[in-house]
């Protein structure tokens, strides 16, 4: 069992796709989702860890939850900006198991360096 960590995957983000050209050099967001769920599960096995940092998709959480029901492993979020809304969503939710919400203005990683290594 590996762990990994990720951010940003921003599954289902139509304007990342102009935003990051070089890094998301996809035709559709479509094709892109495809790619991260490609590209996710040939590392990824399922009983590995990921943590993921944060903004995992922006759109519908349906939309987000029909790919992420696709991703291998144990997902753990520390919930980022764009995440705020999709997390109102049970399914979204469910998807992980363990969220954690940390407020950045307030973050001191030697106050959370035992909860991050736990």
């Amino acid at each position: 069992m590996e762990t990994y960590i990720t951010s940003d995957l921003h599954i289902g983000h139509t304007n990342i796709l102009k935003f990051c050209p070089d890094s998301r050099p996809f035709s559709s967001v479509e094709e892109m989702n495809e790619a991260i769920i490609s590209n996710w599960n040939g590392s990824v096995n399922r009983n590995d860890t990921v943590y993921i940092l944060g903004d995992v998709g922006f759109g519908p959480a349906k939309d987000v939850v029909n790919v992420l029901r696709r991703l291998n492993g144990n997902k753990i979020l520390i919930v980022g900006n764009h995440d705020n809304k999709n997390i109102k969503s049970g399914d979204f939710c469910s998807q992980f198991v363990d969220m954690k919400l940390y407020n950045i203005e307030n973050f001191r990683s030697e106050e959370h360096t035992s909860e991050l290594q736990s």
